[in-house]
């Protein structure tokens, strides 16, 4: 796998993080078990809309 590759799986896996985190957002899951879920900040998912 080339670095091409590489970075648009990862960009891949991190689009798929945030969906995941705002479907747990809307169903009103704690911002801390949001993350821990999906690999992203708290930060990342207070700022989801």
């Amino acid at each position: 796998m080339d670095k091409a590759e590489k970075h648009c799986i990862e960009k891949g896996e991190r689009q798929k993080a945030i969906s995941i985190a705002l479907e747990f957002k809307e169903m009103g899951l704690p911002v801390e078990q949001i993350a821990k879920g999906t690999g992203l900040s708290i930060e990342e998912i207070e700022k989801l809309k």
